[in-house]
């Protein structure tokens, strides 16, 4: 986990690990938390995911332990090391294992209880690592476990690559939607589900829950099956009255557990429709957007809630096309305006966006060029956003125009834009820094295709997926580093140096 993150990656039983949302049984969102400079955790929620219950022996590794009463002013847990009381809110002081004596206190936040993760593993006997350079949090039941889940030095651990499965795509963006290729629960091997089933057949939208393939078929069907196999099913979907439906889907995103993706509205060459929800077997879904005439759908987290942005195609204000924004834990479904200083609308015709936290990117619709909008407030909590046009991508360089994007993704991590500029011969994948503007190219050959993935391998390290022959479904990587001073090397040709 990380602080002030409400996503963990979870063990259980020797499984894989699971990228789950930190809530406790009563549903409450729990996140770590940083605190004169050391780490907390909810103490409900590591409690019932270690195994302890009120009042009520309960294991975890080879210790054995509950706590005993939560009062209004003091808590108290028995270990097989005795029986500890403490204060709530009241400092006390406490040995850590170098011998070096710290001032701790057990919190009262918003009606929460927050432990010192060093005190809480001293009292359960589970074992405590941070990673200076990420980031995350770990907090393990015990030496045996630590051993078996981290790799590398101190003050650099980071989860072996045995246990990565879940970090899945970086992105979940709806252009990065027309790829076939996904990744393998080993962390490292990269599959191909059109080549898998080989059947003829073409298949793209490829998402992933766990060691579930989930993608969509050229008759517009939601199909799974399970990783490397070859043989797959169609997804039987029930309304939330438990009435079978038969959705044409225009694509699918799996996060935290559920599907989402956009149901095709109107003709049937329609690109638009009513964004939805479902369990990923199929069961409870319905709509979550109030437009039918949806778009290009972005999966965004942001401290610790999610949220869905799409783009509405109906035009109510001329030329514009609005962009909305879903809470996925409200259900709220927002237009957000982004405009300049002056109240004029930054947004024109979209044909691809995407975004991050101080970024938005657009390809315009009909206009062969890259707007990149540097925003002043955040899109993820305000419905008024202003923000500058602060560059317009219309060439690759001084002898090339950009003729028509047909693929964007925005690597949000590394702040890097890569898409793909469809001459009519061709196709060549480019990258841009959005800081600079600057255009970089990955690959110019005219056979590389509008299917392209960007997979998360570890905190520094990317794959840049593209193919390489358009007709024997051939594709290759390009290898995405980014060093400790933020230089960025793409391959081995390219390398984005900055400040």
């Amino acid at each position: 986990m990380k602080a002030n993150s409400s996503m963990a990656y979870r063990a259980i039983n020797d499984e894989l690990l699971d990228y789950v949302q930190m809530r406790d049984s009563s549903g409450a969102i729990a996140t770590a938390k940083i605190i004169d400079g050391s780490t907390y955790l909810p103490f409900r929620y590591i409690a019932e995911n270690a195994g302890l219950a009120d009042a009520v022996d309960s294991n975890m590794g080879n210790n054995t332990f509950k706590y005993e009463s939560i009062g209004t002013g003091s808590i108290t847990i028995v270990t097989k090391k005795g029986r500890f009381s403490q204060n709530i809110n009241v400092p006390f002081t406490f040995k850590l294992d170098n011998g070096e004596e710290i001032e701790y206190k057990i919190m009262n936040i918003d009606g929460s209880l927050y432990f010192p993760m060093r005190y809480m593993a001293y009292l359960v006997g589970g074992e405590v690592d941070w990673s200076q350079s990420t980031g995350n949090i770990y907090f393990m039941s015990n030496e045996n476990v630590a051993k078996d889940f981290l790799t590398g030095k101190e003050g650099n651990k980071v989860i072996k690559y045995s246990k990565m499965a879940y970090l899945n795509y970086s992105e979940y963006d709806n252009t990065l939607g027309y790829s076939d290729i996904y990744l393998e629960s080993d962390g490292k091997t990269v599959s191909s589900v059109i080549e898998e089933i080989d059947n003829g057949h073409s298949y793209y939208s490829v998402t992933r829950s766990r060691r579930n393939i989930y993608f969509v078929d050229e008759n517009y069907k939601a199909c799974c099956k399970k990783e490397v196999e070859k043989t797959l099913s169609t997804i039987t979907f029930y309304n939330t009255k438990n009435e079978r439906i038969d959705p044409t889907v225009l694509n699918i995103i799996s996060h935290q557990n559920t599907l989402y993706g956009i149901e095709r509205t109107g003709s049937s060459n329609s690109g638009v429709g009513r964004v939805f929800k479902s369990d990923l077997d199929g069961e409870n879904y319905h709509y979550i957007s109030n437009s039918s005439n949806a778009y290009n759908i972005v999966l965004r987290e942001y401290q610790g809630q999610s949220y869905i942005f799409y783009v509405d195609a109906t035009e109510d204000s001329g030329d514009n096309k609005e962009i909305h924004r879903i809470n996925l834990s409200t259900g709220e479904d927002d237009i957000i305006y982004i405009n300049d200083y002056n109240g004029n609308s930054l947004i024109n015709r979209i044909n691809i966006m995407s975004l991050n936290d101080n970024t938005v990117v657009i390809s315009e619709y009909n206009n062969p060029c890259i707007d990149i909008i540097t925003l002043d407030n955040s899109i993820y909590t305000n419905n008024y956003v202003t923000g500058s046009l602060t560059g317009k991508i219309t060439s690759l360089n001084k002898l090339t125009d950009i003729v028509k994007v047909s693929s964007l993704n925005y690597d949000t991590d590394n702040n890097l834009i890569y898409f793909i500029n469809n001459t009519g011969k061709g196709y060549g994948l480019y990258c841009c820094d959005p800081l600079t503007s600057k255009v970089y190219s990955i690959s110019t050959s005219q056979d590389v295709k509008r299917r392209i993935s960007i997979i998360k391998m570890s905190d520094s390290t990317y794959r840049v997926y593209h193919y390489t022959d358009a007709t024997k479904n051939l594709y290759k990587y390009d290898l995405v580093s980014v060093s400790d001073n933020g230089n960025i090397k793409i391959g081995s040709n390219i390398n984005i140096e900055r400040n």
